[in-house]
């Protein structure tokens, strides 16, 4: 059985339904669920978990090649503990292509040479609105989940809203 951490990012939703809908999937699990105000403040938690595969449901993949000692919101992906992403799955579901982080030379360079420190790396394009939970792993898989507020990029409706509903983390967890 896969072992799946996932990662979900306010600012891929359009809507607080959809975001509501994917949040409340997620604790009806009963799985260790923490919510942190940057994306970046969960890598010490899924290098915890130690999974197999690891889903951000994401507006950003998250994935920039900077040479930046600790995580940053745009590279944290890439500073899961190496004997993950050795052989581990990373699978970034977005709402839109264009999301992509630049890389450290000034453009997106993350398909070339094989840069992605991960075995494999997948992209999944679904509208937030059109985001079934069943569509994105099996329940039974998943072994923990981090839910990021990330206030610079998340809309405002739902950055109000997930801030009155849960309480975020402002550092590593």
């Amino acid at each position: 059985m896969k072992r799946i951490y996932l990662s979900i990012d306010l600012d891929y939703f359009y809507s607080i339904e959809s975001a509501e809908y994917i949040i409340d999937s997620v604790l009806e699990i009963e799985i260790p669920t923490v919510f942190v105000v940057m994306h970046q403040y969960l890598v010490k938690h899924i290098n915890k978990f130690h999974p197999d595969v690891l889903i951000n449901i994401d507006a950003h993949d998250d994935c920039a090649i900077h040479a930046v000692k600790h995580p940053k919101d745009y590279n944290w992906v890439n500073k899961i503990a190496k004997s993950i992403r050795k052989n581990g799955v990373y699978k970034w579901v977005t709402s839109d292509d264009s999301g992509f982080c630049v890389g450290e030379d000034g453009y997106n360079n993350q398909w070339e040479d094989n840069r992605i420190p991960w075995k494999k790396y997948y992209s999944i394009f679904k509208y937030s609105d059109d985001l079934h939970f069943s569509k994105i792993a099996n329940k039974k898989e998943i072994v923990a989940c981090g839910i990021a507020l990330s206030p610079d990029f998340t809309p405002h409706p739902i950055r109000e809203w997930a801030k009155k509903r849960f309480k975020f983390i402002n550092k590593y967890v």
